[in-house]
């Protein structure tokens, strides 16, 4: 009989057991337990340069003591002043980044839409800066800003290029690491003068005035310096 009643108490000991682990299972089953994961912390590049100042710690040809090209160093007004600019319509571009390659592809792809949108401007600025004052020639000035501008929109700018590219990685004081990636852009000026040329003689000036008007910021946009320092 006491053995009996041996059996019976491990019998029923190893019946809890398997309930207990099939209960165990379950619950694991149903509530399975998922590791938390954070989400990527995302820095705005705006926000990585810490207060702005910085210092250069490599640039392109800094091994073989490369120095900075003359264009990346002076003010951009007197880009067209330099000898890497003679002959040609210029106007640098830059973009910054922490990977040297997608830094350079975003200032490449800059060019034609930059280019186009100076000129725009040009014409604008100087446009509004060649109208006397008198109400009837504000109005000229307006009108032919507009269609001017109108027909550049539509224009298909050719022969382009990079004359010059440069790349420096800085530090900023927040101990950030940011390429940035300079081009200088040109056009043969002849070839920019043709094709401003063909855009302005698609306006139609009806009367003397408008023609002069026109004439005058044709003029103005068609220096070498024209597209230099245009916000």
């Amino acid at each position: 009989m006491k053995k009996i009643l041996l059996v019976a108490t491990a019998v029923l000991a190893f019946a809890m057991v398997v309930t207990g682990c099939g209960t165990t299972a379950e619950a694991a089953k149903a509530e399975p337990v998922v590791e938390e994961k954070k989400a990527p912390v995302k820095v705005e590049l705006a926000n990585s340069k810490g207060s702005g100042v910085s210092e250069p710690v490599n640039w392109q040809g800094k091994n073989v003591g490369r120095d900075f090209p003359k264009w990346v160093q002076v003010d951009e007004s007197e880009i067209a002043t330099l000898p890497i600019a003679a002959g040609k319509i210029v106007f640098p571009v830059e973009s910054d980044g922490k990977d040297l390659d997608l830094t350079r592809i975003d200032a490449e792809s800059k060019g034609a839409a930059e280019f186009a949108r100076r000129i725009k401007v040009a014409v604008q600025t100087k446009g509004g800066s060649n109208a006397s004052g008198n109400k009837d020639d504000e109005e000229t000035a307006q009108k032919m800003v507009s269609e001017v501008t109108g027909f550049i929109a539509q224009t298909s700018f050719r022969g382009l290029e990079q004359i010059g590219s440069f790349w420096v990685l800085d530090r900023y004081d927040n101990g950030n690491l940011i390429y940035t990636y300079h081009i200088l852009f040109g056009m043969n000026e002849q070839t920019y003068t043709e094709q401003i040329s063909a855009i302005f003689k698609k306006v139609n000036a009806r009367t003397p005035e408008e023609e002069k008007k026109l004439s005058e910021i044709e003029e103005s946009i068609s220096s070498a310096s024209a597209l230099l320092n245009v916000e």
